[in-house]
């Protein structure tokens, strides 16, 4: 994925990405439904790149996939952001994908 926002200055960093990973958990686990944090967050997005991420995150949510599953494969994290939200969701498999990641990183 390009982190960099087309047509804008800003660059969305891997900080900002797990930042607003955190954001969506936080209010998530606090009982707002995440099909009304994505809604909002659609909304406020002016990258029509970005916009259509968000989309993708609630077509995701309304054939009700969890909110990690929804999140992963929308273009809007990082590869190990959403090997991240892949070890949230299936436990089972976080030895093998920590493998994963870490030879990513080397």
């Amino acid at each position: 994925m390009n982190t960099q926002t087309e047509g804008a200055d800003c660059q969305l960093t891997p900080e900002m990405q797990l930042a607003t990973l955190l954001c969506i958990q936080s209010l998530f686990n606090e009982g707002f439904k995440a099909t009304s944090i994505v809604g909002k967050l659609a909304e406020k997005v002016v990258n029509s790149a970005e916009r259509e991420g968000w989309e993708k995150v609630m077509a995701n949510l309304i054939q009700e996939s969890s909110l990690n599953n929804s999140l992963i494969g929308t273009g809007l994290f990082t590869t190990s952001i959403e090997r991240i939200l892949a070890i949230i969701e299936r436990p089972d498999r976080a030895i093998e994908v920590a493998i994963d990641l870490l030879k990513a990183i080397r």
